[in-house]
C-alpha cells in the first residue's frame, strides 16, 4: 500500500510539474475491473500501458480489464512520449466505426493534429466512396482531414502508411462479444495491438 501511494504521489508530482493544474490520486483494494466501472461516468480518457509482464507481443491482462470495464476512449501506450501531432484513424463504415467519427468530432482529444482516415480495401471505388462520405461530414464540422484508399493486407498497409506519413497515433475501434478474455478482442484488433509500435487509441 504504501509503494503505491508513493508511486501515486510522485506521478502527481511530475504531472503538475509539466503543467497539469489538478491531479487526484486514488488506491483502492479489490478486483480492477469492479473497480474501475465504478469511476466510468468520471472518466473521458484512460491511458494504459500496451504490453505486459514484458512479454514479447502480449497484451497485458490489466488492458483486457481496462477495455471490458471503460465505455471511454483508452489511449494504450508503448512506447516513449512524443507529443501527437498526426493521427490515422482506420474506417471500414462499421458501425464502431462511426461511433469513433462521431467522437472525434464532437468530443476531439488530440484538436491541433493533422487528421488522416485510411480505408483498407481490394475496391478501390467502393473505398473512394467511403472515404468522401467521411470527409464531408468532417467539411461540415469545419474539420481539416485528409482520406486515403489503402490496399493489401489491413495491418501491414496501416503500419506502412503510418510510416511513410510520420503518424503519431493510430485510433481504431475494439469490441467484445463474449466475456471470455481470450475473444475480447476482434482478430484484426488483437493483431493491431501485438505488432504496433505507435500507441493507439481504442475507441469502445
Amino acid at each position: 500500500m504504501q509503494k503505491g501511494q508513493r508511486i501515486l504521489e510522485e506521478f502527481c508530482a511530475y504531472a503538475k510539474e509539466q503543467g497539469v493544474k489538478e491531479c487526484f490520486s486514488v488506491q483502492r483494494d479489490g478486483d480492477l475491473e469492479e473497480v474501475l466501472k465504478e469511476y466510468n461516468d468520471q472518466i473521458r480518457l484512460a491511458i494504459a500501458g500496451l504490453k505486459g509482464g514484458g512479454k514479447k507481443n502480449k497484451i497485458g491482462i490489466h488492458t483486457e480489464e481496462l477495455v471490458r470495464a471503460l465505455n471511454v476512449p483508452i489511449l494504450l501506450v508503448n512506447s516513449a512520449f512524443k507529443e501527437i501531432k498526426s493521427v490515422m484513424m482506420a474506417y471500414d463504415g462499421s458501425n464502431l466505426a462511426k461511433k469513433a467519427i462521431e467522437q472525434a468530432i464532437k468530443r476531439p482529444i488530440f484538436k491541433e493534429a493533422k487528421r488522416y482516415i485510411v480505408n483498407v480495401s481490394k475496391d478501390e471505388k467502393a473505398s473512394c466512396e467511403l472515404l468522401a462520405q467521411v470527409s464531408q461530414i468532417f467539411k461540415e464540422a469545419n474539420l481539416n482531414v485528409q482520406t486515403q484508399h489503402l490496399s493489401g493486407e489491413i495491418t501491414q498497409a496501416l503500419f506502412d502508411f503510418g510510416e511513410q506519413n510520420d503518424i503519431d497515433l493510430l485510433i481504431m475501434g475494439a469490441y467484445s462479444h463474449h466475456w471470455l478474455k481470450s475473444i475480447l478482442f476482434g482478430s484484426l484488433t488483437n493483431d493491431i495491438l501485438t505488432k504496433a509500435k505507435k500507441p493507439l487509441l481504442l475507441i469502445r
